[in-house]
């Protein structure tokens, strides 16, 4: 046995026996990762993995993605300081989170997710209703990714944390972002649910949209009354 399998081994005993691996700073790199994957979708009641500084690119982005299809009982994953923003990495991690409903901590820091991974990241946060934190430090995000982010996050009821440092993003975007994310946490301080919190949301986005209309026709009906003479 090789001493990467020695240590795939290892996390797979300790996945079993505790449901979760700190396995940061291996250097697996994709091969590994997707060995791991594989045998962890084997494993039922996985809590948390770190997968930190593994080297981890596309076709290890990949086979995680496929384990968090797989597993209904992930809470916190950790995949900082790799390489999920290359060659639509982000894209495809995005798709399984889209439909997850388990995780809740999602940490991404250092993967140099660009606006392009920041819009699948902003699409996904439409349709997740489970994650409250993912941190973003230390990316390449920039205004137009914020505003995709923002974007997702103004239709989203779960999210209250998100670090964006070191992303050469506006402070207004920031500040747009904090105060969506500051929503959501004030609806969960009052406990109210995530179906009305999703209510409110919705009824929010149709409001402007709402007066637009009602503005609109009150002119029309104005100018219609306008073009008719005494009765």
């Amino acid at each position: 046995m090789s001493y990467k399998q020695a240590k795939i081994e290892r996390a797979v005993r300790e996945l079993k026996d505790k449901g979760q691996t700190n396995f940061a700073d291996h250097y697996l790199k994709d091969d590994g990762i997707v060995e791991l994957a594989n045998k962890a979708g084997c494993i039922p009641g996985i809590a948390s993995l770190d997968l930190s500084g593994n080297d981890i690119r596309v076709k290890g982005v990949c086979a995680v993605a496929e384990l968090i299809e797989k597993t209904a009982s992930l809470k916190s994953l950790s995949l900082c300081w790799n390489y999920v923003g290359i060659s639509g990495a982000a894209e495809r991690l995005s798709a399984a989170l889209a439909k997850n409903r388990s995780i809740r901590m999602l940490d991404l820091r250092n993967n140099r997710i660009d606006p392009a991974g920041a819009e699948a990241l902003g699409k996904m946060l439409r349709e997740n209703r489970t994650l409250t934190s993912i941190d973003l430090r230390w990316n390449s995000l920039m205004d137009i990714g914020g505003q995709a982010l923002l974007n997702g996050l103004r239709r989203n009821a779960s999210l209250i944390a998100m670090p964006l440092a070191g992303n050469k993003m506006s402070v207004e975007i920031q500040d747009k972002i904090e105060s969506a994310l500051r929503r959501n946490a004030e609806n969960s301080r009052k406990g109210v649910s995530l179906d009305e919190a999703e209510r409110l949301i919705a009824e929010e986005l149709t409001l402007p949209e709402a007066k637009k209309i009602g503005v609109e026709g009150t002119k029309a009906a104005a100018q219609g009354g306008g073009g008719r003479g005494p009765g």
